[in-house]
């Protein structure tokens, strides 16, 4: 499934440094470009979940920093993936993921069965060309709702926020400015303490200039 890849894992000394021999390498046949470490098939091991080409890839962890052999599965349509995002979806307690159809209109959503294989993925429409993606409770109705970048969807760049109904399918998403065009990466947090996440965004605006965007929640 095109160009080789993979990652490297460098294991911490417990002092915000890391031990200096080289880092070790896992290979893999698919190109990774978003990464997630989180322990997806519950079993007490982090493992790394991952997208890249036209598959998200499930690596499950052995619990001593080494990796088993990844699982792929496809994406509904689309060859371009660079990110992934990770979180229950439908309410089950099972982990599942999302990943954008980057250069195309819609983010595949892969639910997960809890021993850390995805159901066939499904698409819901986003704005052109999403790059990055999370997933979080902006609205608090206690149902996971996707964000996702649209690079291609305006001149100042655009958020996709796609509102969950809790079981796994999605309301039409709703666009948001990003003060500026070419919005690449999203974070997730509760920037003024009123218990309401809000979104922070990168924006490539061309050449060696950027900027941070803050979009306040205010869904109360």
């Amino acid at each position: 499934m095109g160009f080789a890849g993979g990652f490297y894992v460098s294991f911490g000394n417990g002092n915000a440094t890391f031990q200096q021999s080289p880092p070790s390498y896992f290979a893999s046949p698919s190109i990774y470009a978003g990464l997630v470490l989180t322990d997806f098939d519950k079993d007490g091991r982090p493992d790394v979940v991952t997208a890249g080409g036209s598959v998200v890839s499930v690596v499950p962890g052995n619990g001593d920093g080494t990796f088993g052999g990844d699982k792929q599965f496809p994406v509904a349509s689309g060859t371009i993936i660079r990110s992934v995002g990770v979180g229950d979806l439908n309410g089950d307690g099972v982990l599942d993921a999302v990943a954008p159809d980057s250069g195309g209109v819609t983010v595949n959503v892969f639910l997960g069965k809890g021993d850390g294989t995805l159901l066939a993925a499904t698409q819901f429409a986003t704005d052109f060309d999403p790059a990055d993606v999370k997933i979080a409770d902006l609205n608090l109705d206690g149902k996971a709702d996707i964000i996702a970048t649209s690079l291609g969807g305006s001149a100042t760049g655009v958020l996709n926020v796609l509102p969950g109904k809790g079981d796994g399918t999605f309301e039409s998403f709703k666009p948001f400015a990003s003060g500026s065009a070419g919005p690449r990466a999203i974070a997730v947090a509760d920037l003024n303490g009123d218990g309401l996440l809000d979104l922070v965004v990168a924006n490539d605006q061309g050449g060696i200039q950027g900027s941070i965007g803050v979009l306040i929640n205010n869904s109360h």
